[in-house]
């Protein structure tokens, strides 16, 4: 190795190195010399041309290759046997090079910190675990939820006029200052009256109406419309009711057990219970990922700035682009520009830590993603598109960008399950609600 110079600030390294011109003329004449085994010159035979004449005419291309080589090969040395690793791209500057001289660079890198066994003893964490029970409400609650996803509707015994539960078949055509807009027209269209599927408002200016009835509903489009041209706007809808159609309720018992694969309702009960257990331990393990990631942040270790750098220059795109359209949000304004960014350098750089600190951890627990890992993933994203498994499969297997964010998420996943397996837990039990959001 040809170091000359080595300042160290932190983990900022600026290096410079000296190759001898007897080392880099014994890599240069390798490479010419390898050359000239299938050179193809017109007057010489294949594989015979005479090195001087191989020299005279490619010792230019072949400087440069040797050039880069030699600077690869005398910093990959110097970081193997310090045992770093740069943290991103280091800066080269070749500061001097002559033929039959020695080369002269300098490079400039951050490095990644040392982690220390003691900063991510996990054992010695300890973080609250949420169960709940699956309840007999809990469960009813999904049966009536199974019940009403399979109901059907009938036509009207009788005549009447419509009321909540209803589904109304209907022409509308919808209108804004009295001019008709893009989408706003439908016909024949089955609509569940009490579902809040259309704009609020709309759906119970129809109950009590009948068969055959035309009539005008006013409404107004909410402020948060996805549409911004017809955000906060009136507008008027002309209806027309086709049909009224009666939701035809579906009975929980062995029969609808039966009609999802269950032997009976008890053994439906059963599967409910279990599938929510699973969903629970899911949830509660989710928590825990959250709450043991907040303890790794509190490891105090020196953070390379220039993966900071790179962490909040891709947060702050967005807001920047949010801040140019004049499209930030009432609670980003109230904080100003200064204030937001600070926030975001802030969770850069705890994303950065736990980067550093997860990975570490998953390099000492010796975790891999193997081939059965991804396309176990695959087949599991594939299942989430019925009939297009194929198309899923290919994707991945065709596309290596893809598929090694895949890898990259199943590895961050895998050391994420090792370290709750490894921390102790403390066990609260919660109502369901509190584990799953819903009231």
């Amino acid at each position: 190795m040809s170091l000359s110079k080595e300042k160290i600030k932190g983990l900022k390294y600026n290096l410079s190195f000296e190759v001898s011109k007897e080392l880099f003329e014994e890599e240069l004449m390798k490479k010419l010399t390898a050359y000239q085994k299938h050179a193809d010159i017109k007057g010489f035979r294949k594989g015979h041309v005479p090195l001087d004449v191989i020299r005279q005419k490619y010792e230019d291309s072949f400087i440069s290759e040797t050039m880069n080589e030699a600077i690869n090969t005398e910093l990959s040395s110097y970081l193997k046997e310090k045992n770093l690793s740069p943290a991103t791209q280091p800066q080269i500057e070749i500061t001097s090079f002559v033929k039959d001289k020695e080369l002269k660079f300098t490079a400039e890198l951050e490095v990644l910190p040392e982690i220390k066994d003691k900063d991510i003893e996990l054992s010695k964490i300890t973080v609250e675990k949420k169960v709940a029970k699956v309840t007999d409400q809990v469960i009813e609650t999904s049966l009536k939820q199974l019940a009403e996803s399979r109901t059907s509707t009938a036509k009207l015994e009788k005549d009447r006029a419509t009321k909540k539960g209803d589904v109304a078949i209907i022409d509308f055509e919808g209108f804004i200052d009295g001019e008709a807009f893009p989408g706003g027209k439908g016909e024949k269209h089955n609509l569940e009256l009490g579902s809040n599927s259309f704009i609020e408002g709309f759906e119970d200016q129809l109950i009590g109406k009948n068969k055959g009835d035309e009539l005008e509903v006013n409404v107004t489009f909410p402020k948060e419309y996805h549409a911004k041209e017809f955000a906060g706007k009136p507008a008027m809808f002309k209806v027309k009711i086709h049909d009224i159609r009666a939701k035809v309720p579906v009975k929980i018992d062995d029969e609808l057990a039966k009609q999802v694969g269950r032997k009976d309702l008890e053994d439906l009960k059963n599967s409910i219970k279990e599938m929510t257990q699973d969903h629970y331990e899911s949830l509660s393990k989710n928590g825990m990922k959250d709450l043991v990631l907040d303890e790794l942040a509190k490891v105090k270790i020196t953070l390379p700035e220039s993966l900071i750098e790179q962490e909040f220059n891709a947060m702050w795109k967005p807001f920047e682009q949010q801040i140019k359209e004049d499209k930030l949000s009432e609670e980003n304004k109230k904080k100003g520009e200064k204030k937001l960014k600070a926030e975001q350098k802030e969770l850069a750089e705890k994303r950065v830590k736990l980067g550093l600190l997860v990975a570490e951890i998953g390099k000492k627990a010796e975790i891999k993603v193997d081939e059965n890992d991804a396309q176990q993933a695959i087949m599991q994203e594939a299942m989430r598109f019925p009939g297009q498994h194929e198309q899923v499969f290919k994707y991945y297997n065709e596309n290596p960008q893809a598929m090694q964010m895949l890898r990259a998420q199943l590895f961050e996943a895998k050391i994420l399950d090792h370290i709750v397996s490894q921390v102790k837990t403390k066990e609260k039990e919660v109502k369901p609600e509190e584990l799953t959001g819903q009231k």
